[in-house]
């Protein structure tokens, strides 16, 4: 991916930095060993208080492109720093004092070291960070007006020898290079933080600083060259000079107008395009929320329609329940069921059993689907409910959905339906043991019959067949009672969801005749027949 041009300026200045530094302090350490201690002629252009200066400048220079600076690298870095101070302050106030020259650094050169001095001990102090920033700017420029003095003028007349206090070109050189490196120590933060802005600011910045610079000092001395070189006079000179300056600056205007006017138009076109996909997304967003809204108001019919209770409850507490649920409670206001605690509503012998099933169903538990629970009516009245429950999110936090459906009147026809299960179990073993009583019954009251036929007209004994004969005729009875009452039957006149029940009023009609001694004994041969 292609750099931007703020990142890519952001990298020139660090790498321009780090460059400027080394060259420094090679620059000092050279003319130090071998031109002030080895002598050689070629290397004493600096003087040796200026090649220090700049060693030890490009020293704390380099250390300080670690960012943030390690206690210990501060430390060498606001040492060199504070030396160079003192060897500028020094030798400027030599100067101010009258004292020979001979050896120090020139004072512009020595103003210049103090202020990139005090603009190094401001790197990473916010308080004075632009304090320092300004003062290597300043610097800067006035090593850049003894650079354009000498190439004016010092270029063309003869050299005042090794005591003149002029700034030599390759101080102010240097100078103006470690101004700039001082300046940018930290690109993107204040006075270079326009230079790598991917705006217009930032563009007009990188284009307009260093094509003036450049573009002033070169139209200066072409000027000068061809006055110098007797192609024009004075007058002409300078207006020759005033004319190329304002060409320069009208191409740079206009350059960086042209450059504006496509950013503006590149500009304007995404603009356009943006506004364009914005109003298609506003189209989509408006359809989809009233398809949405649609939906909603579908799903909200359902739920307020549906047969079924439906409940939310988050954290212990009803936070949604439809029309259906509410009556189930017999409630009419919603505000009564939305807000109450849920575990209200749920009888007191099944509270805890409910508080479990939902920490376990929160936690993520197997739970079967379908439980069985009693509740409580706003009447204090107790039904049973079939309840269903899963985990929902509710307004970004988890909560739990709980169907339900009234299984009370379920729960009576089954329980009518065991009864009846056990009542007609009862009916068929009493039907059976009335059938194995009764054919007994039978014989022995027809064995007496013809016992008493048999025995004849013996009044003392004929008692106790009487007796005897009554007897099985009441069992006889009995057997038919009970025949009788274990019979089931649905009833139409009353309401046993359709379960067969006891018919105790029909039980209850006379009995028909008993069938068990219907058969009178024979008479016996000789003798009439005797009625029981």
């Amino acid at each position: 991916m292609r750099p931007s041009p703020g990142s890519l300026v952001s990298r020139i200045l660090q790498g321009w930095c780090a460059g400027v530094s080394a060259l420094c302090a090679l620059v000092g350490l050279a003319v130090l060993l071998g031109g002030w201690v080895l002598g050689v002629e070629a290397l004493t252009a600096l003087k040796r208080s200026t090649a220090t200066c700049f060693t030890l400048a490009g020293v704390a220079l380099w250390v300080l492109g670690e960012r943030p600076p390690s206690p210990r690298v501060r430390v060498l870095a606001d040492g060199t720093a504070a030396v160079v101070a003192i060897v500028a302050a020094t030798a400027l106030a030599g100067y101010l004092g009258g004292m020979d020259p001979a050896g120090r650094m020139a004072p512009l050169t020595s103003v210049c070291f103090l202020m990139l001095a005090l603009a190094l001990l401001s790197v990473d102090r916010d308080a004075i960070f632009p304090t320092g920033q300004r003062l290597a700017v300043a610097s800067g420029f006035l090593a850049l007006l003894g650079v354009a003095t000498w190439l004016y003028g010092v270029a063309a007349a003869p050299s005042r020898g090794p005591g003149a206090t002029d700034m030599a070109p390759l101080t102010g050189i240097l100078l103006v290079a470690l101004s700039l490196a001082v300046t940018a120590t930290r690109p993107g933060l204040g006075a270079t933080g326009i230079f790598v802005q991917d705006t217009a600011g930032g563009m007009v910045a990188r284009w307009v600083l260093p094509g003036t610079v450049a573009g002033s000092l070169l139209v200066g001395a072409l000027g000068l060259a061809g006055e110098r070189a007797g192609l024009y006079g004075r007058e002409l000179g300078v207006a020759l000079t005033t004319v190329a300056s304002l060409s320069l600056f009208s191409a740079l205007v206009w350059l960086i107008a042209v450059r504006l006017h496509r950013t503006d138009a590149r500009r304007l076109a995404v603009e356009a395009e943006l506004r364009r996909v914005n109003a298609e997304l506003e189209e989509r967003v408006e359809a989809r929320t009233r398809a949405l809204s649609k939906s909603e108001a579908q799903y909200r019919r359902l739920i307020d329609e549906s047969p079924d209770g439906i409940m939310i409850h988050q954290e212990g507490v009803i936070r949604f329940i439809n029309p259906v649920g509410l009556r189930m409670f017999g409630y009419t206001d919603l505000a009564q069921g939305v807000g109450q605690p849920v575990l209200s509503f749920i009888a007191p012998d099944h509270r805890t059993m409910v508080a479990e099933r939902v920490a376990a169903r929160m936690r993520g538990e197997p739970l079967p689907d379908l439980v069985e629970i009693e509740v409580l009516r706003s009447d204090g009245t107790r039904f049973w409910v079939a309840a269903a429950a899963s985990v929902v999110d509710w307004e970004g936090r988890p909560a739990m959905l709980v169907s339900f459906v009234d299984v009370s009147e379920h729960r009576r026809v089954q329980a009518a339906e065991r009864e009846a299960e056990s009542l007609r179990a009862v009916a068929k073993l009493a039907n059976a043991a009335a059938h194995e009583i009764n054919n007994p019954l039978t014989v022995v009251g027809g064995n007496i019959h013809m016992l008493a036929a048999r025995i004849g007209d013996r009044p003392e004994l004929q008692r106790y067949f009487d007796r005897a004969l009554r007897g099985v005729q009441s069992i006889a009875d009995m057997v038919s009672h009970m025949a009788r009452i274990t019979r089931l039957a649905p009833l139409v006149h009353l309401d046993t969801a359709g379960v067969p029940i006891l018919d105790l009023r029909g039980s209850s009609q006379p009995a028909e005749p008993t069938p068990v001694l219907t058969s009178e004994p024979g008479p016996v041969p000789g003798e009439p027949p005797r009625p029981l």
